[in-house]
């Protein structure tokens, strides 16, 4: 991954209040997403120059039942070692990542994960990608595995 230029951005993270307040107080961290599901992968999500958007997303989880009260918290967020995919070289990454996670998947003879639909979501967007999942994750597996081999950082 190369970044040519350094870049800031606002990002918006819809949250429980309690937790957004904790954070903002620096008495807690925001706790990143594991879920296999995530469409790129672990971590803490922002939503880009977009607090409406975050705010959708705090409402939807306290329609949900999972927030006590939808909040939202801003962040400058430089993203100087980021997998930015309007990037051609990144998303050569992602498609070296794809045949190598296919050909590992193939070796064992497992079936490649799967982006599906929710039960009932009437749009069928597929919102669980557990393929776009794994093939992130593949590539930062690929990336901690040439450092590991002394593999010098393009950037």
């Amino acid at each position: 991954m190369s970044r040519l230029a350094t870049a800031f951005v606002l990002g918006y993270h819809g949250c429980d209040k309690t937790v957004g307040m904790e954070a903002l107080l620096r008495k807690t961290e925001l706790k990143p997403s594991a879920a296999g599901f995530d469409w790129l992968g672990k971590g803490v999500y922002f939503w880009e120059a977009d607090p409406r958007r975050a705010m959708e997303w705090a409402q939807w989880k306290y329609r949900r039942g999972d927030y006590a009260e939808p909040f939202v918290i801003g962040a400058v967020i430089d993203l100087g070692n980021c997998l930015d995919l309007t990037v051609r070289e990144n998303l050569e990454l992602l498609g070296d990542a794809f045949v190598g996670l296919k050909a590992e998947h193939d070796t064992a003879g497992r079936t490649l994960p799967k982006n599906l639909n929710v039960p009932g979501d009437p749009f069928q967007d597929l919102l669980l990608r557990y393929l776009d999942d794994a093939v992130i994750e593949k590539v930062h597996q690929d990336i901690a595995d040439a450092a590991a081999r002394g593999v010098p950082d393009s950037r």
